[in-house]
């Protein structure tokens, strides 16, 4: 009995140490076996007391089983058990959580529901938006929207000579938090000393099929007046989750799968989200069984990309298309395997693609050099 313990305990440790060094998995080819690996971390790292119990229960099982090591097994169940305990009141995950989880406030008065998009802006509309972290003010500020619908940039005076750069994307491409003159779509016009105009096609909560449904649907076109140089989808991991419909916010969403004989992807409804079950058991199985990221999934992002890019380039000949890759997050996260495989695809698929991380690398390269000169 000792042996086997023995060998149960240095099994726990290894595998221990093993998820604790994940981070120098994600570079390997094999994204499926990350994907799971970083999902089978996550639980272990979620639900930690509760695998301590379930050990302890095991254990006083083992205890009522054999007559031998009684004491052990006893002392190691407590053990067990006071570390899950201690685990839970660090968490405070009842006290804590509430205490200072983000909340949100705003008028919302500039959203009006979309059957299918979700959610459009109101044309000419303005909404207050405020953040807070517990009782600490994280941002207020105030979202303004023009004729289209889309948040203001400035007017410029058209020219023979004017150009425009169209942004897709969420909340990173639109600028949530931030004033009218601080989002990335106003700021590149303004340095671009407004000899292009910067349409802002992005929203809260948006993804990938937003794009590609404004571009198959003529929606884009509607709207833009100035022949366009550039277009930029600011894209990020979530946005993977969003086009599988993971979220209750999904619903009315532009729903696309792969065509198993063309292999594209196309639009088949629109989501019809149910709101989520108090039921912990059941909301666990549909997390970490149903609800579950393949690669085949990352894959379809890329597709959808590709395809907004082949539609665009028809329209817009002249044009290019560039991907902004929002992979800054903990290695330990399952976005950053999920950010390594959507570079890796949308490379894949011959599609400009630019790391905000190597973005940042660079600007503390140019940055320490231009400190040393001084």
């Amino acid at each position: 009995m000792k042996k086997i313990l023995s060998v149960i305990f240095v099994a726990f440790a290894v595998i221990v140490i093993i998820f604790s060094l994940s981070e120098f998995f994600l570079y390997q080819q094999n994204s499926f076996f990350i994907i799971r690996f970083l999902e089978i971390k996550g639980i272990l790292r979620n639900d930690f007391p509760n695998i301590l119990i379930l050990i302890s229960f095991c254990l006083f099982m083992v205890c009522l089983i054999t007559k031998n090591l009684k004491a052990f097994i006893v002392n190691i169940i407590f053990l067990l058990i006071a570390i899950s305990v201690v685990w839970r009141y660090v968490s405070a995950n009842n006290i804590i959580a509430k205490q200072y989880a983000f909340i949100d406030h705003g008028t919302k008065k500039a959203y009006q529901g979309s059957d299918v998009l979700g959610w459009v802006a109101v044309k000419n509309s303005i909404d207050s938006s405020s953040r807070y972290y517990g009782n600490n003010l994280i941002y207020k500020t105030v979202y303004s929207f023009d004729e289209k619908g889309l948040r203001k940039t400035p007017a410029i005076i058209r020219t023979n000579f004017t150009r425009s750069i169209g942004f897709f994307g969420c909340s990173f491409a639109f600028g949530s938090g931030l004033a009218d003159s601080m989002a990335l779509p106003y700021i590149i016009q303004t340095s671009l000393n407004n000899k292009f105009k910067a349409y802002n096609f992005a929203l809260p909560g948006y993804g990938t099929q937003h794009m590609l449904y404004m571009i198959d649907h003529n929606i884009i076109d509607s709207i833009i007046t100035i022949s366009p140089s550039v277009f930029i989808y600011i894209a990020i991991p979530d946005h993977v989750k969003r086009i599988l419909g993971h979220y209750q916010y999904c619903n009315n969403f532009p729903r696309y799968v792969l065509d198993p004989q063309l292999k594209e992807p196309k639009l088949e409804g629109y989501f019809k989200v149910n709101k989520e079950s108090d039921n912990k058991i059941t909301n666990f199985i549909d997390q970490y069984f149903i609800k579950r990221i393949r690669s085949a999934d990352i894959e379809l992002f890329a597709l959808m990309v590709n395809n907004s890019k082949k539609l665009l380039m028809k329209k817009y000949p002249d044009c290019e298309f560039h991907v902004l890759l929002w992979d800054v997050v903990r290695p330990d996260n399952e976005n950053a395997t999920f950010g390594k495989l959507m570079e890796k695809y949308l490379i894949q698929y011959h599609i400009k693609t630019h790391l905000i991380s190597n973005i940042r690398s660079e600007e503390r390269r140019v940055g320490k050099e231009c400190r040393s000169r001084w």
